[in-house]
């Protein structure tokens, strides 16, 4: 034992090598686990980075092909929805143009369009069962001159006259006999005055009408258009306003007392039934394409001369001298008798200044181009 332990001491490994050779010993498996965790690392590293940048790539790609694939789909969508709009209007367009006919009147000279489902009547009826149109010319010269004043040749020239100063009725005179009071309106055509009504009833109570009516005057023509609602389809969707009384009228609806106005208000407003407010909503379409040509101003000068004058306009002779667009100055032959006239267009309207041979006073026609009242006076 002694001897071993001597052997040690002379021989054997000292306490500091034992300690330098673990500490040796660690500091190697210190570091070779530093090295392979840095090359496993670096291992991962790179993996996931090159799997990231793959995975990156291929994400991106299969964005941009997602991308791709919806952008095509809305430009399809687009497109095809731009087809169908396309389509949509060209249809409407059709409907348009297939769904109104054109009325024309050489002799009135005038035209107007008119849905296609209205049926042309003669007008005069007290029983009409749809949507019904008349269109009433009458030549002025033809016209009777001993009869009431709303069929009279006499009637119309001062019902003519009228309208030219904005009047609905002549003083004194009844052209519209039958017109509800509260829709009497004149408005301007093609700045020419027309008369606008309607007619709830004629004659006497059991008289249960639905018209609209329209009159104006060209080329020496009286023109009445009239547009008649279905009569008992209008009743059967506002009954409120009508009633059947036994023993008077048979088994007929006939108006209520005081409800015409208030009916006609509801049209006014827009809040009559579905089928009430078409035949009312139609008509306005009808006036608003009402188109009247005057001719050339000779032809619109002897008319106005004709109804001043209260004579045929086959005694009548216009000659003009000098013409602008607002400004006319010439001959007028009447009977037989020639004068000079002046006249002079507002509002869409020829009016003559100064007829006569007498003096031309120049504070009447002081707006007149000066070679045309270069002879006045005062």
């Amino acid at each position: 034992m002694n001897e071993l332990k001597k052997y040690l001491e002379k021989n054997g490994p000292t306490q500091n090598t034992v300690v330098e050779k673990k500490s040796n010993n660690l500091l190697v498996i210190i570091l070779t686990f530093l090295l392979t965790t840095l090359i496993v690392g670096s291992g991962v590293f790179f993996y996931q980075k090159t799997s990231f940048e793959d995975n990156k790539n291929e994400a991106l790609e299969n964005l941009e092909t997602s991308f791709q694939e919806q952008i095509a789909s809305l430009t399809e969508q687009i497109e095809e929805l731009t087809k169908e709009e396309e389509e949509v209007e060209e249809n409407s367009n059709e409907e348009s143009l297939g769904g109104y006919l054109t009325y024309t009147n050489p002799d009135a000279d005038f035209s107007f369009q008119y849905p296609e489902g209205i049926k042309l009547i003669a007008g005069g009826s007290d029983n009409v069962q749809e949507l019904s149109m008349s269109v009433t010319v009458q030549n002025i010269d033809n016209m009777l001159v001993d009869a009431p004043d709303n069929l009279s040749q006499s009637g119309s020239q001062s019902d003519m006259l009228a309208l030219n100063q904005g009047l609905f009725n002549p003083n004194g005179l009844t052209i519209t006999p039958w017109s509800l009071d509260a829709s009497e309106q004149v408005i301007s055509i093609d700045g020419k005055n027309s008369k606008s009504f309607v007619t709830f009833g004629r004659f006497e109570v059991c008289s249960a009408l639905l018209e609209r009516s329209l009159v104006f005057y060209n080329n020496g023509h009286r023109v009445t258009i009239t547009l008649y609602g279905p009569k008992d389809s209008i009743i059967a969707s506002m009954p409120y306003h009508w009633h059947s009384v036994p023993g008077e009228c048979g088994s007929a609806s006939i108006w209520k007392e005081g409800q015409q106005v208030p009916f006609y208000q509801l049209l006014l407003a827009g809040n009559a039934s579905t089928i009430a407010q078409n035949w009312f909503n139609t008509f306005d379409n009808i006036i608003d394409s009402i188109d009247i040509e005057y001719g050339n101003i000779a032809s619109v000068l002897e008319n106005i001369f004709t109804y001043n004058h209260n004579v045929s306009s086959s005694n009548i002779t216009v000659s003009i001298i000098q013409q602008t667009s607002n400004y006319t100055r010439g001959e007028v032959t009447i009977n037989g008798e020639t004068s000079i006239f002046l006249a002079a267009k507002g509002n869409g309207d020829w009016n003559i200044i100064h007829e006569g041979n007498g003096a031309l006073m120049c504070d009447a026609v002081a707006s007149f181009p000066e070679e045309m009242k270069h002879d006045c006076a005062g």
